[in-house]
């Protein structure tokens, strides 16, 4: 019995060491440039890519225009009740297999969405992942921005795989 509530001490332990080192990640402000954010704990490795982000909703009849630089997610100029697209394109060019997980922050989350999210990828993997931004008829006018992260998390040994993807 004592040997049991031991091991259960020691996994509640880990399991608060590899969550405070993933909320260590999460951003503490929006970025107005393109970032990269690495961090490390006992089992796991992060690294996280921070794109600013923006939209601008205007009335029905107005064209759609898209910023397609490399350094930002931004989905132009959107009418209202629309919506825009972008593409992430997502390589695993590690040797271990990871996993990504797409999170986006300030007044543009509400419209953000992803077609895929929180999913693995094996060594050598590529993905193509849709970030949409989608209006309504009731959505206000004006500037929506923030920002969209792709975190990966790469097991550093084989007790980290366990926890892949937890996090």
């Amino acid at each position: 019995m004592r040997i049991k509530a031991t091991v259960l001490v020691l996994v509640v332990i880990l399991i608060a060491v590899i969550a405070f080192n993933y909320y260590n990640l999460m951003p503490k402000g929006i970025v107005t440039a393109s970032v990269v954010e690495k961090s490390e704990g006992i089992l796991l490795r992060y690294e996280r890519i921070r794109y600013p982000s923006m939209a601008i909703v205007s009335g029905s009849g107005t064209d759609v225009g898209f910023d397609i630089g490399d350094e930002h997610l931004n989905f132009g100029l959107i009418p209202v009740g629309g919506g825009g697209k972008r593409f992430l394109n997502i390589e695993n060019q590690e040797s271990r297999t990871i996993n990504i997980k797409l999170n986006a922050y300030g007044n543009i989350s509400e419209f953000v969405s992803f077609n895929m999210n929180n999913f693995i990828l094996q060594p050598g993997e590529n993905v193509e992942v849709e970030v949409s931004f989608d209006t309504d008829d009731m959505t206000e006018e004006g500037e929506y921005s923030g920002e969209i992260d792709v975190t990966k998390t790469v097991s550093k040994n084989i007790v980290g795989d366990l926890f892949l993807g937890w996090f």
